[in-house]
């Protein structure tokens, strides 16, 4: 099952984006859980371990998390994000999960991508959706996720970063 939502929907799929061209001057695939070139099955693991630990958390606090699938990926549906007690789940949680790549000059089709999809989901009425800095933006990302038009905005700007929208199943 895809990252399909970010706890901050973008973080997660920053860290798939970028890591999808992180490996691609190397010639190594990238790992999918870590963004990084494969090959390091103990940072694998340890991202698996910490998204595990992570969705035990939220279901800790009350959020009914599936664990990630065998191949890293955690799902969060739009519906779960967006219901109550999720945002309070996820502040207490937050610094379990694995850190993401940020963006940097060596990826710059990554960062554009990211730019793209910010400015979309604001052309599509998410006006406080932030652009990608590179630093700790969730909470920036979690405050646009509020707004009455993040779903149609999300759905209408999704294909930008190549992933499907939320409760797609697909992917």
């Amino acid at each position: 099952m895809p990252l399909t939502r970010t706890i901050g929907n973008v973080v997660v799929y920053v860290a798939l984006l970028l890591g999808a061209t992180a490996g691609c001057d190397t010639g190594q695939e990238p790992d999918l859980a870590t963004g990084r070139p494969g090959g390091n099955g103990s940072v694998a693991a340890s991202a698996q371990t910490d998204l595990t630990k992570y969705a035990q958390c939220m279901r800790a606090e009350g959020v009914q998390l599936d664990d990630p699938s065998p191949d890293g990926s955690l799902r969060v549906p739009a519906e779960l994000e967006q219901s109550a007690g999720y945002r309070a789940a996820y502040e207490k949680c937050r610094k379990l999960l694995p850190a993401a790549p940020v963006p940097d000059t060596q990826q710059p089709a990554a960062k554009e991508k990211l730019a793209e999809f910010a400015q979309c989901m604001r052309t599509n009425g998410v006006t406080a959706y932030p652009d990608p800095s590179g630093g700790d933006n969730s909470a920036a990302y979690l405050k646009a996720q509020e707004d009455p038009d993040y779903k149609k905005a999300y759905e209408a700007c999704t294909d930008i970063i190549g992933r499907p929208s939320p409760g797609s199943g697909g992917g």
